[in-house]
């Protein structure tokens, strides 16, 4: 069996990934280990920033009257934002 031709989105991001192993290949391991000791604080950074946008969303919608949405719904979509722990 042949292999498949990417699709343009594989292609990309094959390329992406391609240039990130040459970027990475010159480091030393010093390098690598510092530059990847910091992700999981900029992962805690963005998660509080998403946790953020997702309570402003759900406040700006409990402040709307909008046909169809009412506070039982709104209820719904706030408890399982928490359950999920998206807030």
């Amino acid at each position: 069996m042949g292999k498949r031709k990417l699709t343009g989105s594989e292609r990309e991001l094959h390329k992406k990934a391609t240039a990130i192993r040459k970027r990475f290949s010159s480091m030393n391991d010093a390098e690598l280990v510092e530059m990847f000791a910091d992700m999981p604080k900029a992962a805690d950074a963005q998660q509080e920033t998403a946790s953020d946008i997702i309570s402003e969303f759900i406040e700006r919608l409990s402040a709307e009257s909008i046909w169809g949405i009412g506070k039982i719904t709104i209820k719904k979509i706030k408890t399982f934002a928490e359950e999920k722990e998206y807030i």
